[in-house]
């Protein structure tokens, strides 16, 4: 059988099961959630917004305006970078998540650190294969002061616990209820990386009438 990629056969026939790391679902989920099915579209758009502005924040906090209103702009008309706006993929996620976290290890401002570490909690959990990264950025935040390394290293495992524990919820629902971690409800198809909540409401329902 085959299977696009970030996807592996799941265990029913005909079904497939998401591989890829957790943040960025998560993420659009809870954007469903609260905003309707066209919510989730919007998020990568809108990181997008928050790596420019902080693109522009870092040029000048690290050297002018100018370099500001350059940095900002040539990040905002690459190609590539507009490409990947209009897809529902990590690479515009975690750029503003890097860019975000670097941001706030470096303003001295009270808690920025903490903040920093739990923005680098966000990358982590889009790509872990970013570890390295984070770990330049914690020496960045505790380059003032050792402090705020600790604060740093303290404000990581806040966003990584609560982001994995609703992905534990939603594997327990799918487990209790389809006899799968990472099979989706195979009567309502997914669309994208998301189930709709619907979906996740009657998994639940079954899973707690599932003795």
């Amino acid at each position: 059988a085959f299977s696009p990629l970030g996807y592996r056969p799941g265990a029913q026939a005909g079904a497939i099961a998401p591989t890829y790391p957790p943040g960025l679902p998560l993420l659009m989920a809870l954007a469903q959630v609260g905003g309707g099915d066209m919510a989730p579209f919007l998020v990568v758009p809108v990181l997008a917004a928050i790596a420019v502005l902080c693109t522009y924040a870092l040029g000048r906090l690290l050297h002018s305006r100018t370099a500001a209103l350059v940095a900002a702009t040539l990040l905002a008309s690459s190609p590539v970078f507009l490409f990947q706006v209009v897809q529902p993929m990590s690479d515009v996620p975690v750029t503003a998540w890097a860019a975000l976290a670097v941001l706030a290890a470096i303003l001295p401002v009270r808690s920025a650190a903490f903040a920093s570490g739990a923005v680098a909690g966000l990358l982590l959990l889009t790509r872990p294969n970013l570890l390295p990264l984070v770990v330049a950025i914690g020496l960045v935040a505790a380059r003032p002061h050792r402090r705020r390394g600790l604060e740093f290293a303290a404000g990581i495992p806040g966003s990584v616990g609560g982001a994995l524990f609703g992905n534990a919820g939603g594997s327990y629902v799918n487990l209790r209820g389809l006899g799968s971690q990472r099979t989706p409800a195979p009567q309502v198809p997914c669309q994208g990386m998301l189930v709709h909540p619907k979906t996740f409401c009657q998994s639940a329902v079954h899973a707690a009438e599932t003795p």
